[in-house]
């Protein structure tokens, strides 16, 4: 059964790598913000469902730890988390080109860029959140217990 540390290694590594992948059109810095933040969300996605249904013995795997709570996590660009992902991009890149505007005062472009920076880290973490908890449960999959269907 693997552990604690090699859940967190593997799932901040995909997260990294896929939030990486994911942002490699982008500027950078919206670039390194998204592959940084995707690891922290891998790290946490690493550790969820563990933290959802703790492992107290070998079969503690049951909702969260199922081959279902996966295809949830990860269907494809149809899920929430992709439509949230999209969504945090394109306003972060709205608020990015407003910056610019000769109409807005100091303090409003300091708030269009600090909107902008959240909006970036927020994409990479969701990311790394949703392989996270897939590198969790491909690791789990291939133990003796294996993973429930539901």
């Amino acid at each position: 059964m693997p552990n604690r540390k090699t859940h967190v290694i593997v799932g901040v590594s995909t997260g990294c790598i896929v939030a990486e992948f994911r942002a490699k059109d982008e500027e950078p810095l919206p670039r390194l913000l998204e592959t940084v933040s995707g690891g922290v969300g891998g790290y946490i996605g690493s550790i969820l469902p563990d933290i959802i249904e703790p492992a107290l013995s070998p079969r503690h795997r049951e909702h969260f730890h199922s081959v279902l709570a996966g295809l949830l996590t990860f269907g494809g660009d149809s899920t929430l988390a992709n439509k949230c992902i999209t969504w945090c991009r394109s306003t972060a890149e709205y608020y990015r080109r407003e910056q610019y505007k000769n109409t807005l005062t100091g303090i409003q472009k300091f708030f269009y860029a600090l909107i902008e920076i959240v909006l970036r880290i927020l994409a990479g973490m969701l990311t790394g959140l949703a392989y996270g908890y897939m590198s969790h449960l491909a690791l789990d999959a291939f133990t003796p217990n294996s993973l429930p269907l539901v």
